[in-house]
């Protein structure tokens, strides 16, 4: 008896046709699909078309039975009954070359399900273990975290307990440090007054005729004082220092400048104890750098007054020369020799700490504080150089730094004080001795002083006032050329005497500004910008010295004496303005109704575009665009004097060369009078074409 053998296929698919799992492969369908995904890749065109509308009717009706399709098995054709039924929303298609087909497909649809119960049964199995092991290891995390909660509870009391401790610590510090800030303000203050009265008048003395024994005890007061500032000086720069808030500026200089000047500081020092002070510069250095001058010059003067302090009837030889450089870069060094006492290995380890003295015979034979070296040091760390010496006692010195300098490729412009438009105004007039100067300071003593001063410089119209009140009054009724403000006095103090003035300058439209200097004995971080915030123009600290009087007033002055000049005179002032051979170049003289309206068109038109240039300058101005500032006033100056403005043009000529110079605070002064100025040129030139109907 023959035992029929049916060919059975069950796979799952989706609704495209994709084979999702193949269930049982008795004629190896598998192998015609390999590599390939849908059941559409092994049938023809005509089997393709009935498999898609057998699962379309799959999908309509959830179950159906005996569809014939042709399948290939090995090399022959073969027909097949195709029953299928959804099974989780995909196709369970069961296909046996025997019509009775349906029978396999049930028996398929167990196996599946019994397959899914042992899946299903071994799953939960499997997560009832994981589930164990998991609460396991919960409690254990939760004992451990208990454990840590414990140690965490006593760190935060722990924290708690040090953040109050360091509350009070830095409570405590800052307390101390707003006292020691306190206290050095308050010194500083309290000893630049009385030290403003002995070197102010030792100066003034200086400049008397005086016998050859007094004018040698007049050097020693006037080196006794000057020894005493530099203690004040250091103290205040290494309080800066620590404190972090001193800043490098980054201004452009002239390196020979800088040296110059510190020698000139000691030479007279060097040549009263017969030490002869020579230097060298390396020529390949560049003529200007870009840095701190200032600091800069600090440390050298540092340096060689070191070495001229222990240096009696030897040599110093200050020596530059260029290390390397790359691009716009250079490294110099710098070297301060001396034939001088000389110093131990061992002491030269300690020399750059604060307040280090070599020997307590030598600090009372040189007087010295111990702090120049230090201030040294950290300036130059500052600069990101280094610091040293070479040294052995009985046989001089070698102090050296080494610092990166960038050198100005392009020539400094400078201000020719000639042809400025301001100079030129009041050189010839001789105005130092006619401008009147409101002095505010409520120091009897200081006050005195600096009158002596000023007179000594050739100013004889100085009014005072002792107090910020007594300032306003005297203001408004004399309307100086320049005011002298001292920033501590009664009544009210200097700070808002200058707010009270710049507002009434303001609400009165003023056309004269006046200039304020502020001459303080404070010398701390941000006294100078109280002074500037509150309106003041420029700030010297006592004791005032002569020549750095004499600087501030010249450049404050000729300000002052550009922004009065021409307003006084009337019908003279009007004709300063304008430039009347330039306007006649443009129409000859008679004119007639034709050519006033030429003139009335051609300052219309300059008119017309002025505003925009000067809303444009001002930006630059606001945004210390020094090169735009020299651009724009230059197109205004062009404009301006091609036109006949003949004031407004000098005055522009003026701001261009302080904006080359890149002078802020000149520029700043002049920006409000070159707006003024252009309104009473045009209005000059209007009546200038009326007068001549």
């Amino acid at each position: 008896m023959n035992v029929r053998t049916d060919s059975v296929l069950s796979l799952l698919c989706d609704s495209a046709g994709g084979i999702i799992r193949i269930i049982r492969d008795d004629i190896r369908f598998a192998d015609g699909v390999q590599g390939r995904t849908g059941v559409y890749a092994v049938l023809d065109e005509l089997n393709a078309m009935k498999f898609r509308d057998f699962l379309t009717e799959l999908y309509e009706k959830q179950a159906i039975f005996n569809w014939e399709i042709n399948l290939r098995t090995g090399d022959v054709m073969k027909t097949f009954y195709f029953n299928g039924g959804l099974f989780e929303n995909n196709a369970l298609i069961v296909a046996s070359d025997y019509s009775f087909g349906h029978a396999y497909f049930y028996d398929e649809m167990m196996k599946i399900n019994n397959q899914q119960m042992v899946s299903l049964r071994e799953t939960i199995k499997k997560l009832s273990q994981e589930m164990v092991l998991k609460l396991e290891q919960e409690l254990k995390t939760y004992d451990e975290f208990s454990s840590l909660n414990n140690e965490l509870v006593s760190l935060q009391r722990q924290l708690a307990k040090t953040n109050i401790d360091l509350k009070l610590a830095k409570e405590k510090a800052e307390s101390a440090d707003r006292t020691k800030s306190m206290f050095l303000a308050t010194m500083s203050h309290e000893i630049r007054t009385p030290m403003h009265g002995i070197i102010a008048t030792a100066e003034l003395l200086a400049h008397s005729g005086l016998s050859d024994t007094q004018r040698k005890s007049l050097g020693i007061i006037m080196d006794s004082g000057h020894l005493l500032l530099n203690v004040i000086n250091d103290i205040l720069d290494l309080s800066k220092i620590e404190a972090e808030e001193m800043k490098l500026s980054r201004v452009r200089f002239r390196l020979q400048e800088t040296i110059d000047h510190a020698k000139g500081m000691l030479r007279s020092r060097a040549e009263t104890q017969q030490t002869r002070m020579t230097c060298y510069i390396d020529p390949q250095l560049a003529e200007e750098y870009y840095g701190d001058p200032t600091r800069l010059g600090q440390i050298l003067i540092n340096l060689i007054g070191n070495a001229v302090k222990f240096t009696y009837k030897g040599d110093i030889d200050l020596r530059v020369f260029k290390l390397s450089g790359g691009g716009d870069k250079q490294r110099l060094r710098f070297e301060v020799k001396d034939t001088g006492i000389g110093i131990s290995r061992e002491n030269s380890e300690k020399l750059f700490m604060p307040f280090f003295q070599v020997d307590n015979s030598l600090t009372n034979q040189f007087h010295s504080t111990g702090l120049g070296l230090s201030i040294s040091k950290r300036l130059v760390a500052m600069m990101d150089g280094s610091i040293g010496v070479i040294s052995k006692e009985g046989a001089g010195s070698t102090f050296w730094f080494e610092i990166d300098l960038d050198f100005a490729t392009e020539p400094l412009h400078t201000v020719n004080p000639v042809s400025t438009g301001i100079q030129e105004r009041r050189r010839p007039e001789g105005r130092e001795r006619s401008s009147t100067i409101l002095l505010a300071e409520d120091n009897e003593v200081v006050r005195n002083i600096l009158i002596l001063q000023l007179q000594k410089l050739g100013y004889e119209q100085v009014i005072t006032a002792a107090n910020g009140e007594e300032t306003l009054k005297l203001w408004k009724e004399e309307k100086p050329d320049i005011i002298l403000m001292d920033n501590q006095m009664p009544v009210l103090n200097g700070f808002d005497a200058t707010r009270r003035i710049r507002e009434m300058e303001r609400e009165r439209g003023m056309a004269v500004y006046t200039p304020i200097i502020s001459v303080t004995a404070n010398a701390m971080k941000g006294d100078k910008e109280l002074s500037l915030d509150a309106g003041m123009d420029d700030y010297i600290t006592k004791p005032v010295l002569l020549d750095k009087l004499r600087e501030v007033l010249d450049k404050w002055l000729a300000i002052s004496d550009f922004t009065a000049a021409g307003r006084e005179e009337g019908n003279e002032a009007e004709s300063g303005m304008l430039n009347r051979k330039t306007i006649e170049d443009i129409v000859a003289l008679p004119w007639d109704e034709q050519d006033r309206e030429l003139l009335k068109q051609l300052i219309g038109m300059y008119r017309q575009d002025m505003p925009g240039k000067l809303c444009l300058l001002k930006e630059a101005v606001e945004a210390a665009d020094y090169n735009q500032m020299g651009q724009i006033a230059h197109a205004i100056k062009s404009a301006s004097v091609s036109v006949g403005l003949s004031a407004l043009g000098q005055l522009l000529a003026g701001f261009e060369q302080h904006a080359r110079a890149q002078d802020m605070i000149i520029c700043g002064a002049l920006l409000d009078e070159i707006e003024g100025l252009f309104k009473e040129s045009c209005e000059a030139f209007d009546r200038m074409i009326e007068q001549t109907q």
